[in-house]
């Protein structure tokens, strides 16, 4: 009677024990299916074909740093701290105002910073895209000009200076010392010259850009 009541006992505990392994199985089929959803919804929600150079944002030291912010960011990208008023002063600044687009080739010259500058008139405008992004494909953050509109400096060819760091579909990837440490995005598109918000056209059609490439031995 003892024998039968235990062998009753041990089938219930196996049938138990069977339908908690189910159970568990099934849990863990949920909780994949589930990991597999989200990587899928992520990958969906991200751009397709993003390029992005890992180059930390920082902020400006000063208000009107914002050449300085861009050319740090590069340099301590590619191994080399330095302050942005060393920086302000390697391109024949006052330590108050920021440099200006002949100012930063010559800090980028004194400090060793291997670059290539191009400051195009009429040129066609993708064309110009399409060099940011091959310098960018090739591991170099690209310092560019652009306009802010409304501008308060309609004789300016630029408002601001900002790091592109990488690009998406129909967008370039930023660095930008007003964003607070964060990157944001501008398109490529002919942007509404007269409009709002950042563009990187001018009414001049005059553009500057300069490829950071690294720090010279010295």
């Amino acid at each position: 009677m003892a024998s039968e009541w235990n062998l009753k006992t041990t089938k219930m505990k196996e049938k138990k024990l069977e339908k908690t392994k189910k159970i568990l199985q099934e849990i863990k089929m949920l909780y994949v299916l589930g990991l597999l959803i989200v990587a899928c919804f992520l990958a969906g929600s991200a751009h397709a074909g993003t390029v992005l150079i890992p180059v930390k944002p920082r902020d400006g030291e000063k208000p009107d740093y914002c050449a300085e912010t861009c050319i740090q960011e590069a340099m301590i990208y590619f191994g080399k701290s330095i302050s942005q008023v060393e920086i302000n002063r390697a391109g024949g600044g006052d330590k108050v105002q920021g440099l200006w687009s002949d100012g930063i080739e010559t800090a980028l010259r004194t400090l060793g910073v291997k670059h290539e500058k191009w400051r195009l008139n009429n040129p066609k405008y993708f064309d110009y895209i399409e060099t940011i992004k091959q310098k960018i494909d090739q591991g170099f953050p690209v310092l560019v000009g652009v306009k802010i509109n409304p501008t308060k400096h309609p004789n300016w060819f630029c408002d601001h200076f900002i790091l592109l760091v990488g690009y998406t579909d129909d967008s370039f990837i930023f660095n930008s010392p007003t964003q607070r440490k964060e990157r944001s995005f501008v398109q490529f598109r002919d942007g509404d010259r007269d409009g709002s918000g950042w563009t990187l056209t001018n009414p001049f059609d005059h553009f500057f850009g300069v490829a950071i490439k690294g720090m010279s031995l010295r």
